[in-house]
């Protein structure tokens, strides 16, 4: 009996033994799964990291042409020259039209804002009154005048002044290179003597009661653009504009400076004539100085501030 009974505690015992070894074996089965499995996690996000960065290396197939530059974005490689003979960079021009000539680009037209190109007054100022003993009438010329005045430009930027003015807006328009057209507005005080006369009707470009004055000799005293392009180069023409009762003129403003309209002002100008007769002398205070040069015919209007008659 006693021998049975320790068989058979043997029995269980080994039972037991068994039961347990099979549990480690699950636990430790279930720990390397779980380790394996959090191995992978990692392995996977590691992975997804590594194609999601940008890859450095170098894809281009050198067999395939390179992209040429935008003809309408790109630079053209063009540059224009100033009425000073210095070359202005495409960087400083806008509204560009170039033309692909084959070998590059030719420039056809553009625009240059903010500078523009001015030139001082040579004191070639003359009229029939102040200067009869050299005016011929029959000729209509003036002894010893040049035909053209030899002056020289330079470029002027916002900010610059000329004549005792300060240049307050400009721009130059390039044609095929060259300047075609100059526009300057200055800031400023002038007080100029010289002859006035009104006109007494709308004609094509001039409007009634429009307000012209011819300076005297000596009171040329405003910037000059009047260039033209000629056979001998860049010149400023002189000529005699005459008005209908014989008075003569040359100067380096095609003869006339507008100074504004008797309809737009509350200066007292009931002594000047409506009749181109230029009879009257003044002396008048501008600001506001406006000029402007298409290489064929140029333009001085100014704002008269003050007027007096002499």
């Amino acid at each position: 009996m006693k021998k049975n009974t320790m068989i058979i505690a043997l029995i269980i015992s080994v039972v037991m033994l068994s039961a347990c070894a099979d549990k480690n074996i699950s636990e430790d089965s279930s720990s390397d799964s779980a380790v394996s499995s959090d191995n992978s996690s990692a392995n996977s996000t590691e992975t997804a990291e590594q194609f999601s960065e940008p890859s450095n290396a170098d894809t281009s197939d050198a067999g395939l042409p390179t992209a040429e530059p935008s003809t309408e974005t790109g630079p053209y490689g063009i540059s224009a020259t100033g009425l000073d003979g210095i070359e202005v960079a495409e960087e400083e021009l806008s509204d560009i039209y170039a033309e692909n000539s084959g070998a590059g680009y030719e420039l056809v037209y553009a625009v240059g804002n903010g500078f523009t190109y001015l030139a001082e007054p040579t004191g070639i100022c003359l009229n029939s009154r102040d200067n009869a003993d050299i005016f011929n009438a029959d000729e209509l010329t003036f002894e010893g005048a040049p035909q053209n005045a030899p002056s020289e430009y330079k470029r002027y930027d916002i900010g610059d002044t000329i004549c005792g003015l300060t240049l307050t807006d400009a721009s130059t328009n390039f044609y095929y290179g060259g300047v075609d057209n100059c526009r300057a507005e200055l800031e400023g005080s002038v007080t100029m003597t010289g002859y006035v006369t009104i006109a007494p009707e709308d004609e094509y470009g001039i409007d009634e009661g429009d307000v012209f004055f011819v300076p005297c000799p000596g009171s040329d005293l405003l910037p000059v653009v009047n260039f033209r392009y000629e056979g001998v180069g860049l010149v400023n023409p002189l000529y005699v504009a005459m008005s209908g009762d014989g008075f003569a003129r040359m100067n380096e403003y095609s003869g006339d400076i507008t100074l504004g309209n008797i309809h737009r002002t509350d200066l007292d100008l009931s002594g000047v004539p409506a009749d181109y007769s230029y009879s009257v002398k003044a002396t008048v205070t501008v600001d506001r100085v406006n000029l402007s040069c298409n290489g064929f015919s140029c333009y001085t209007v100014c704002n008269m501030t003050d007027f007096e008659l002499i």
